[in-house]
C-alpha cells in the first residue's frame, strides 16, 4: 500500500531508514527572526476581517500533522530539521489560532506519537478514520516537501485537493493556495493546485486537502521554517485561507432520513435540504447516476431545492450524486440513495432443454418483471411450492434445477403473490446436460464457450450448466483461465466435466490495469531509427492484456489506440477498476518522468531499464521483483506519477532504453515485443502464486 503523502516529501523517509547521512539529530526549533530572511513582501495578507473571523466561529476542522513517531518524513539537508517536527509545529500553532476564532479543532496527533506507529499504511487509514468519525467540516493534512534531485533548491508551493471532488475540495484548495501564495509563499517559483489521490484524501468523507507548503531541501525555506516566525507566518496563511473558504458559507446538507422503498411507475420528486449555505444557485446543479448526468428538473426552495426524475425508475438500489453551488459560489456534493422495488407483475418460465429425458438435469429459467416490464430488483425471492428453499433473482431471473426422473406433472413458481404453474415437457432423449466446474476449487465455470468444429453450440450459464445435443460432438469447451477440453457425449442424461485451470488458477479473477505510457502527439522517446516509444508501449500492453485475459484475469487498458491521455485521466480510469496490480509500460522514458530512486531517496540516472515500485509498498516490491527477474532487469524504488498516485500495487516497467547510440541499435520487432509481454506475464504468475501460498 502506498503512503499517502506527496510524491517526494515521504520518499526521503528512506534517508533515515537506510542510512542517508544527513544529520538526524533533531535540532531545536529556533526562536526569533529567520536565519535566512525573506525578501520584503510586496502585498502581505491583510488581517482577518470581522466577516471572515465570524465565518470560522462554530466550524469543525480536522488537522493532520503529516508523519510523526517513526515516520519522520524528510530531513532537511542544510540544517537537519525533521519534516514531522515542522508539520506538528505549524499544526499546533494553527490549532491555537483557529480556536481563538471559535472553531472546534481536532487533530490526528498532538505530539510525536501517531495513531498506528507500527504500520505506515494503517496509520494513514486511521488518520482518515478519526476524521470521518468526528464529521468535521474540512480535513487538512500539513506536509512539507523535498526534491529527489540531490542539491536541488526547488522552491514550489503545492496544494493537493481530493481527486474527484471538483466542488468543495477544489474550492478549499483555491482558497488555501491563494492565501499561502499571498502570505508565506509569495516568492514560490510555481504555485500549483493539483488533484491528489493520497490515502488520507482518498478515504476522507469531507472536503480534504494535503498541503506541501515548501521544500525543506531548499536551504532558505528550511532555515525560515526552523524559526518561530516561519511557523507563525505559515499558520497565519492557512488560517486566512480557511477563513476565506468559510466566508463563502459552503452548504452543509442535512442528514438524509430513511425513505420508503419506491413502488410507483410515476415520476419521483426528491428534496435536498441544507442546514446552512443557502440559497442554492439551481442553475449550477447537476445530478449524476453511475457517473452520467441524468435528466432531472430542479426547483429552488427556501432551504435547498427539489429535483424530479421522470419515471418509471429501474428497480434496485441506485446512488445519485448531486453537485452544485450556492449563490456565493461555494460548491457542494451530496450523495442520495434511492431504492426502487416495484412488485412482481409477471412470471414467465422457460424449460431447458425444451424436451427433457431420463437422466437430464433440467433447468427452469424463471423471469420476473414488474408492471412496467422491467426486471424486478436483484434479490427478489422466487419459490417453488413444495420446496423449502427459495432462489433470488439476478437481472430478473431465478434458476431452478430438477432431475428429469423426479419431475412432477406441474411445478408452481411463486413470487410476491404471483404464481406460474408450469407443465414440464418430457420425451425421448435429445440432449445430455452438462455442468462444468473448476477441478481444484470445485466452483462452476460460467461463460464457457462450447462449440463443434463448425459452429457455436452455446455458453454455460452462471451455474456452469449447458444442454448439449446428442447428434453433435465432439465438443470443444473453452474459457479464459482454463485448459481447452474436448467432450464426447456419453449418452447418459447428465454428466459433469472438471476443467483444469491454467497456471494453477493464479490469474483467474485477478484485476490488472495496464497503462501504455504516452500516445498521440506525445510519442515519448523516439529511437534513432524513428521508432516511437508510445507505439512500443501500446503493443506490449495489448499483447500482455491478451495473455492475461486468456489466463483468466480481467484487464483494463488506459488507452486503446494512439491518442493522448493525461496522467490524471489515467488515474481516473484505473481507480474505479480497483486493480490488484497496475502496470505502466514505458520504453526509454527519461528519468524525470520515471523517477527511479537510489537508496537515500535521490534521483538515479544509471538505469536504462528497470522495474520500479513505490518505496514502501510491500506488494509493489514483490511484484516488481518477480517481473524484474523474468525480464532480467533490476528493480528499484520509483515515484513516477502512476506508481505514486495509485491505490493499487503499482509497478513501472521500463524494458529498455531507446537512446542507444551505436552503429546497430536493437530493433524491437514483433518477436521481441511478444517476448517482453510474455516475461511480464510470467512475472505476474509468480507474484500471484506466491501471494496465494502465503
Amino acid at each position: 500500500m502506498r503512503k499517502s503523502v506527496s510524491c517526494i516529501g515521504i520518499i526521503l523517509v528512506l534517508a533515515a531508514a537506510t542510512g542517508c547521512r544527513h544529520d538526524t539529530t533533531k535540532p531545536p526549533i529556533v526562536s526569533g527572526e529567520p536565519i535566512a530572511t525573506r525578501p520584503s513582501h510586496p502585498a502581505p495578507l491583510p488581517p482577518l476581517s470581522e466577516e471572515m473571523a465570524r465565518a470560522l466561529n462554530g466550524r469543525k476542522i480536522f488537522i493532520d500533522p503529516g508523519h510523526g513517531g517513526p515516520f519522520t518524513g524528510m530531513v532537511a539537508p542544510s540544517n537537519g530539521i525533521h519534516e514531522a517536527d515542522v508539520n506538528l509545529n505549524v499544526s499546533l500553532k494553527l490549532r491555537d489560532k483557529l480556536q481563538a476564532q471559535g472553531a472546534t479543532v481536532l487533530m490526528s496527533h498532538v505530539d510525536n506519537s501517531v495513531p498506528v506507529p507500527d504500520n505506515a499504511s494503517r496509520d494513514l487509514s486511521e488518520r482518515a478514520a478519526l476524521s470521518n468519525a468526528a464529521k468535521p467540516d474540512v480535513f487538512i493534512s500539513i506536509h512539507h516537501n523535498a526534491d529527489i534531485e540531490a542539491g536541488s533548491q526547488r522552491d514550489d508551493l503545492e496544494v493537493y485537493y481530493k481527486r474527484g471532488d471538483s466542488m468543495a475540495s477544489l474550492d478549499l484548495g483555491r482558497s488555501l493556495i491563494s492565501a499561502l501564495g499571498r502570505g508565506i509563499r509569495y516568492n514560490a517559483v510555481n504555485k500549483r493546485l493539483l488533484p491528489g489521490n493520497y490515502k488520507v484524501l482518498r478515504l476522507s468523507e469531507v472536503p480534504a486537502l494535503l498541503l506541501e507548503t515548501a521544500y525543506l531541501t531548499n536551504n532558505q525555506d528550511a532555515a525560515y521554517l526552523a524559526t518561530d516566525r516561519g511557523v507563525e507566518d505559515e499558520a497565519d496563511s492557512i488560517l486566512y485561507g480557511l477563513a476565506s473558504y468559510f466566508a463563502l458559507d459552503p452548504p452543509n446538507a442535512t442528514e438524509e432520513r430513511e425513505h420508503p422503498v419506491i413502488d410507483s411507475l410515476e415520476a419521483q420528486q426528491f428534496s435536498t435540504r441544507f442546514s446552512r449555505g443557502t440559497p442554492i444557485d439551481v442553475d449550477t446543479v447537476s445530478i449524476y447516476r453511475d457517473g452520467d448526468v441524468i435528466d432531472a428538473a430542479v426547483t429552488a426552495t427556501r432551504d435547498g431545492f427539489d429535483w424530479t426524475l421522470r419515471g418509471p425508475l429501474p428497480n434496485g438500489v441506485a446512488t445519485y450524486e448531486i453537485v452544485g453551488r450556492n449563490t456565493l459560489g461555494a460548491g457542494f456534493s451530496v450523495r442520495r440513495t434511492v431504492n426502487v422495488g416495484r412488485a412482481a407483475s409477471a412470471v414467465t418460465v422457460t424449460q431447458r432443454p425444451s424436451v427433457a429425458a431420463s437422466g437430464n438435469r433440467v433447468l427452469f429459467e424463471v423471469r420476473v418483471s414488474d408492471a412496467a416490464g422491467k426486471p424486478v430488483a436483484n434479490g427478489t425471492q422466487v419459490a417453488v411450492r413444495g420446496r423449502a428453499e427459495a432462489v433470488e433473482t439476478v437481472d430478473g431471473i431465478a434458476n431452478f434445477y430438477f432431475h428429469a426422473d423426479e419431475l412432477p406433472e406441474t411445478i408452481s413458481f411463486i413470487c410476491e403473490g404471483m404464481t406460474n404453474t408450469f407443465s414440464p415437457t418430457l420425451g425421448e432423449q435429445r440432449h445430455q446436460t452438462i455442468v462444468t466446474y473448476d477441478s481444484v476449487s470445485g466452483e462452476p465455470i460460467a461463460g464457457a464457450i462450447v462449440s463443434t468444429d463448425r459452429k457455436l453450440v452455446g455458453i454455460t450459464n452462471a451455474d456452469g450448466w449447458i444442454a448439449l445435443p446428442l447428434n453433435g460432438g465432439p465438443f470443444r469447451v473453452r474459457q479464459n483461465g482454463y485448459e481447452e477440453m474436448s467432450l464426447t457425449i456419453s449418452g447418459s442424461g447428465h454428466a459433469i466435466a472438471a476443467i483444469r485451470a491454467l497456471h494453477g488458477g493464479a490469474l483467474i479473477g485477478r484485476r490488472i490495469a495496464i497503462d501504455p505510457a504516452h500516445g498521440g502527439r506525445v510519442p515519448g522517446v523516439v529511437a534513432p531509427d524513428g521508432a516511437r516509444a508510445s507505439d512500443l508501449n501500446f503493443e506490449v500492453a495489448q499483447r500482455l492484456a491478451r495473455l492475461l485475459e486468456r489466463s483468466g484475469a480481467q484487464t483494463l487498458l488506459t488507452r486503446t489506440g494512439d491518442h493522448e491521455i493525461t496522467d490524471l485521466r489515467r488515474i481516473d480510469l484505473t481507480e474505479p477498476f480497483a486493480a490488484d496490480v497496475l502496470l505502466t509500460i514505458s520504453f526509454g522514458a527519461p528519468v524525470e518522468q520515471t523517477r527511479p530512486l537510489d537508496p537515500v531517496g535521490h534521483l538515479r540516472r544509471d538505469l536504462s531499464a528497470f522495474v520500479g515500485h513505490y518505496p514502501q509498498s510491500v506488494n509493489g516490491i514483490r511484484a516488481a521483483t518477480a517481473i524484474g527477474e523474468e525480464l532480467g532487469v533490476p528493480k528499484t524504488a520509483c515515484v513516477s506519477y502512476m506508481v505514486q498516485q495509485s491505490q493499487s500495487a503499482a509497478v513501472h516497467v521500463q524494458p529498455a532504453s531507446l537512446n542507444v547510440q551505436s552503429s546497430s541499435p536493437p530493433r524491437y520487432d514483433a518477436t521481441t515485443l511478444r517476448d517482453i509481454a510474455q516475461s511480464i506475464h510470467k512475472g505476474l504468475i509468480t507474484y500471484f502464486t506466491e501471494m496465494d501460498n502465503d
